[in-house]
Formats: C-alpha cells, structure tokens, sequence
C-alpha cells in the first residue's frame, strides 16, 4: 500500500542558499477518515459537475467569455470492482476527477491543459491515485455519511446556474512555478548506464533525480558541485561523478527534450549518483532521505537543508506549503510503500483554494495538474 506520509522538500535558490536557510522536508498523513455516508452519484450527474466547475474555476480565470466547455471521455476508475471516481477529458483542453461518492470531496484534481491517459499515467500519480481510490472504496462500502460542508460543495457546484454571479472564482493561489515538462526516459537518460531493454538503450533515470534536476533548473543553482563520488550498482558495477570538476549549462537545458541534450542528461546522471541510485530498465529508485544528503554534499545547498514530517494538523501543513509557493519556492514531494522507504517523488509547484496543490510528475507533463491534499471528508 502506498503510504499517505509524504515527503516535501523545499529547494533553495542559491540567494537563499547564501543567507544560509535551510531545506524541508515534510511528510504528510494524507487520507485520515472521518464517519461518512455515501451516496453514489451518476455519470450525468458527474458531467454536469465537471462543466460547471470548469465554467467558474477554469474558465474564468483565463478565458473571457463566449466559451462553452464540453465533455471530452468519461472513464469510470473502479477499485475492487466499485466505481470510485470519473476521469474526465475536457473539450477543447484540461481534464478533471470527479467523486463517484456525494460523501466525499467533489473534485479530487483537475488541470486546464492537457489530456490524460490511463495507458500513459507515471507511476508516482499512480501511487497517489491509488490512495483516492482505497479512500473513496472504504466511504462506500460502509455507507458513510458526508459532512454538511462537502454537501455543500455538491449542492453548489450541481446547482449553479449559467448566470456568472452564482460562480465563486478561487482568488487565491499560485500558478505553476516550474516551465520544464522533464521525464525519465529517451534523451534524459542518455548517460545512465547502457541497457537494451531501457528506453533508448538506457535505464530510466529515476523519479527523484528528475524531480531533483527539474528544482535544479528552476533555480539555476549550482554552477559547479562539490567534491567527486563512486559507488557500485548491484548490476552495472561502479558508477562515477565529479560534481567539482563539472559546469551545469542551464542555458542549454530545454523545456522538454526531443532529441539529444547532454547538458540535461549529465545532471540527471549526476543527481544519481549523488543519491546512489539503483538503476534499472524498468525504473530506477532509491531511499528518499538521500535526497536532502546529496543536495547538501555535492551540490552547494544549505547545512540546514532537511526533512521535515507531517505531523502537524491540516491547516499547519498546508500553511507551510503555502508560504514556501508565495515566495516562488517549488519543493520536492514524496510518499511511499509501506514497509519500504524508496517510494516516488514529484514536485510541488503551485497551488489554489481549498487544499489543491499543483504536482509535475516528471512524465513529460503527463497528469500534472491540481491535486487535493486534505483528507477526502
């Protein structure tokens, strides 16, 4: 099971890095439960939902007017054979996950752009997905009941007429930090170790050295590393980099790559190594704590760089979250299996109301979007 303890590394610039402040690292209990009853709602009832928080969540806020959204595909998500929630594609553009359940949260995540897949979901919105799933089952299966704020939420956004006065926009947030739309796969992985079963005859590159790598380049930071390191892979033997000796070219790193781009791969290599990553043509992992150890030892971040856990309440997390994205600070984000501590990374660049937070998977751009972080009643 994937654990609903999460992993948020806040990343700092290298101005922040010389006013010596220091990383976090916080891990969230996700989906605690409250007592709630179910009741199921349709796939009309799903449509109507989706269109009318797409009219005053969505559009409003980048299109004026004389625009009308339509349902692209619908797709029933089923756990244990129960219809749990909708996944739905947007015409012209965007998507959005509706509850199957009235007792819980309505719009589980959603984005303006892109469309989604299930044959082409990365394995770390998976995992977070999964997590929706096993909660919105449990809701149903014992018949819970909904608290009268989620009702509410219902109520209003299956009620609201087209009149743009009944819509309340969310006024607060901020728009994804991060413009890369980087991945694990051909081209990023160029450097990883040689393998014909991988992609593009290589190892994946892994989740949290391209989480790490998409921060990097945000930021810019560092010019050069720190130091050299060895280590040996269990199947490809001992692997190399002298961070020292190696300038980062970040005015050569593209936004997405679709063809050859050594600048990005020799970080995402690099960011390997520093974290003696376990390479593999099928995935590429590691513990997450090294994380933080491999920022501060070889690439130039603060002392105080650390993890910090979830452990507080919702509103405290969520705050903390909050003021590293006002000051245009993304962070890296992690949950993993229970009993094992590897897990999967992502960033956290953006948010808006209600406890959603803005995610990029690192699956170039595939299921980034606004994901909700409370608990889903």
């Amino acid at each position: 099971m994937f654990r609903a303890d999460c992993l948020l590394l806040s990343l700092i610039t290298k101005y922040i890095f010389k006013m010596k402040k220091g990383l976090l690292l916080l891990f969230s209990g996700l989906f605690s439960m409250a007592t709630l009853f179910a009741g199921s709602v349709t796939r009309q009832q799903a449509e109507t939902l989706a269109i009318n928080f797409w009219e005053s969540n969505v559009l409003m806020k980048s299109v004026a007017g004389g625009f009308t959204p339509e349902v692209g595909d619908i797709t029933p998500i089923e756990d244990d054979k129960q219809v749990v929630y909708f996944q739905i594609n947007m015409n012209p553009d965007g998507w959005i996950m509706v509850s199957a359940t009235d007792a819980a949260q309505p719009i589980l995540a959603y984005s303006p752009t892109g469309q989604i897949d299930l044959q082409n979901m990365p394995a770390n919105a998976a995992a977070w997905l999964s997590q929706y799933q096993k909660a919105l089952n449990e809701i149903i299966q014992n018949d819970l009941p909904g608290t009268l704020d989620i009702l509410q939420k219902w109520e209003e956004l299956l009620s609201m007429e087209a009149d743009s006065t009944n819509r309340s926009t969310w006024s607060r947030g901020v728009e994804p930090l991060l413009t890369t739309n980087w991945d694990q796969g051909r081209y990023y992985n160029e450097m990883c170790p040689s393998d014909p079963a991988g992609p593009g005859g290589h190892c994946y590159a892994g989740c949290v050295p391209t989480t790490l790598g998409q921060l990097c380049n945000y930021f810019r930071w560092p010019e050069t590393g720190i130091g050299e390191y060895s280590y040996d892979d269990p199947v490809y033997g001992t692997l190399s980099a002298d961070f020292g000796n190696t300038t980062y070219h970040w005015d050569e790193m593209a936004v997405s790559l679709h063809n050859s781009n050594l600048a990005v791969a020799e970080l995402l290599y690099h960011l390997g190594v520093a974290c003696d990553l376990v390479y593999g043509p099928d995935g590429s992992g590691m513990y997450n704590h090294k994380a933080a150890y491999a920022l501060r030892t070889f690439f130039k971040f603060a002392p105080e760089t650390q993890y910090v856990f979830r452990d507080s309440t919702n509103m405290e997390w969520d705050s903390l979250i909050v003021s590293h994205l006002n000051r245009n600070i993304p962070m890296y984000y992690a949950g993993w299996s229970v009993p094992n501590i590897n897990g999967h990374a992502f960033v956290c660049d953006g948010y808006q109301d209600e406890h959603f937070f803005h995610f990029n998977w690192g699956w170039s751009g595939s299921y980034d979007g606004y994901f909700y972080t409370d608990a889903l009643n």
